[in-house]
């Protein structure tokens, strides 16, 4: 959208444009049901119900091993109609998903199919399949599903899915029998080849586990973008006299929409040689979708003047009080998880022992717990997924030449009974780093935090170049065990001094979504963001008044605050900070 200046005596021409994401504050994909089977089949986030199909039957529900069913249907039979049947509402999202853990025991079909339906469960249709993924047995398999944009899953109240067990879509022989079978004929048992063991029956099992539906709340009729629709209500500007400009909040389909929220706009000149000024900053009031700034004024005439708006980059200055001194088995705390308002666990930094702790907010020591097969090459950061399982982020990378990144995943630590725990791990290559180490001018692969989020990991550089370029890079990959490739995805500007650009450490708001890096500087937020794209939303830098040590942990703590710890020096340990939020 275009609007043109011109001026009585003097002419001035150009124009007015903006389109900026103005969302309200979103945490991207929600979690609409989840099912763990802890002793129940009933979701344990969200609504919906479980059920099955086929003549299944139940053989357990654990919290450890998952939905376990088993009477599956004969041999060259029946395709297609047996397995697990979920009812979800999806009213008020879109972009639904579905994800799941799957295993199969060896006898069992290694073909599953993704049925869904939009009239509750009255006719089915095909989303997908499993590409025969349950092989070899007896390991856990993880998968996820989309439903496109036209399937009818979005903003549905009877919205359902199912997952059965289906023919091999092409042809095999089971060794067991010696036959070869054509395609869409007979069930492939997902044992593989060369190990054995019975034919097929419908008497195995698959065990389902984390069963998950997300979505995106559905932000139609919401503004999403801005424009200047006016320049002083038609009446050509003179120079150097106050005028008028427009700014109206539109939604996806140019309608106005009402904002939310108050929202800060700014207007900035885009182009031109004069100076913009006048009043540039105003607020757009919640439950407006309209903003007339009545005295901007612009100091030459010339062509090819352009004005831009946008939500405004806050900011503000914050204060860390220290609580207390950290336990003295804690002299490199280099990430933090709050369990609880006062139940902190931490870790040390590199070459220290492979474990965390937990303190309390006295700094009384509470508990060691031991990760059993894990060595802390350099261990930066943790970050808590939605079922409290911790990730232990060993990819500090001061150097930039390591071939061995990784993160550990342990369960809950606060339901592990004992002083140690086997981790899952998490390996890890960067899709862009050719070079070990990369010339000083592109040293931007350490990675000191990291959060979770929407089943992914989302890791965030240390810029350690030379000279220094400012910028964060954002990585995300996959939260679960095996070997990835960990892909870039964005990146933003933090500051031209080290102090302002080496991000040190990550963590994410549970239920508002916002996330913060930390610095030795300042904590930067991100809200109102679209999706996962962290970077699109609304920043703002908050900056220390309080003169603090090398700060390398941080954590929401659940009720309003956010808890910092530093680094100590020789066998001094450092301090816990409190920061009022927000």
């Amino acid at each position: 959208m275009t609007k043109h200046l011109h001026t009585k005596l003097k002419k001035i021409t150009g124009c007015l444009l903006l389109i900026v994401l103005i969302m309200p504050r979103s945490s991207g994909q929600e979690i609409l049901a989840r099912w763990t089977f802890d002793n129940t089949t009933d979701p344990i986030t969200g609504n919906g119900t479980a059920g099955l199909i086929g003549g299944v039957t139940q053989h357990s529900a654990t919290l450890s091993s998952g939905w376990r069913i088993t009477d599956f249907p004969q041999q060259f039979t029946a395709s297609g109609t047996a397995g697990a049947v979920f009812m979800v509402p999806t009213t008020g999202y879109v972009e639904i998903e579905l994800s799941f853990g799957h295993r199969s025991s060896g006898t069992m079909s290694r073909w599953a199919e993704i049925q869904y339906t939009t009239d509750g469960g009255t006719t089915w249709q095909t989303l997908s399949n499993n590409g025969g993924g349950l092989t070899p047995h007896d390991q856990v398999y993880d998968f996820s599903f989309g439903f496109p944009e036209n399937s009818g899953a979005a903003n549905n109240p009877i919205f359902g899915v199912r997952i059965v067990s289906i023919f091999s879509p092409a042809p095999f022989n089971p060794e067991v029998p010696d036959s070869t079978f054509e395609a869409n004929t007979a069930y492939h048992r997902a044992r593989t080849p060369g190990t054995g063991g019975n034919a097929y029956s419908g008497e195995g099992n698959w065990r389902l586990l984390n069963v998950t539906f997300t979505g995106i709340p559905d932000t139609s009729g919401l503004p999403v973008k801005l424009a200047v629709t006016s320049i002083n209500n038609g009446v050509p500007p003179i120079l150097n006299a106050p005028f008028s400009v427009t700014v109206k909040a539109l939604d996806a389909d140019d309608n106005p929409a009402n904002v939310i929220s108050d929202t800060q706009i700014l207007l900035t000149k885009a182009s031109g040689s004069g100076e913009l000024g006048g009043t540039l900053l105003s607020t757009m009031a919640t439950g407006n979708s309209s903003l007339i700034f009545n005295h901007v004024t612009y100091s030459l005439a010339e062509p090819g003047v352009s004005i831009k708006a946008a939500t405004y980059r806050s900011v503000n200055n914050i204060f860390a009080r220290p609580v207390v001194q950290l336990p003295s088995v804690l002299i490199e705390s280099s990430g933090i998880y709050v369990s609880s308002p006062n139940r902190i666990w931490s870790h040390n930094d590199s070459g220290y022992t492979n474990e965390l702790f937990l303190f309390d907010t006295t700094g009384t020591l509470l508990r060691t717990l031991l990760i059993s097969n894990a060595t802390n090459v350099d261990w930066e950061d943790l970050a808590v997924d939605d079922l409290n399982r911790v990730y232990i982020n060993d990819a500090g990378n001061n150097s930039n030449d390591r071939t061995d990144l990784k993160i550990y995943r342990i369960p809950d630590p606060e339901t592990i009974t004992g002083d140690q725990v086997t981790a899952e791990i998490i390996n890890f290559v960067f899709e862009d780093q050719t070079q070990f180490p990369p010339p000083p001018s592109n040293r931007n692969f350490d990675i000191e935090a990291i959060v979770w989020k929407s089943d992914s990991l989302f890791l965030f550089t240390k810029n350690r170049s030379n000279p220094q370029t400012g910028f964060c890079k954002m990585y995300k990959m996959p939260a679960h065990p095996g070997t990835h490739t960990a892909l870039l995805v964005d990146s933003v500007f933090l500051g031209e001094t080290n102090h302002e650009a080496r991000v040190t450490a990550a963590d994410i708001h549970r239920q508002t979504g916002e996330l913060v890096l930390l610095t030795r500087t300042k904590i930067v937020s991100f809200v109102n963001y679209p999706g996962n794209r962290f970077f699109e939303g609304i920043m703002t830098e908050n900056y220390f008044t309080t003169s603090m040590g090398q700060i390398e942990a941080i954590s929401f703590t659940g009720d309003g605050r956010i808890f910092i710890t530093e680094e100590g020096s020789g066998n001094t340990t450092g301090f816990l900070y409190d920061v009022k939020w927000p």
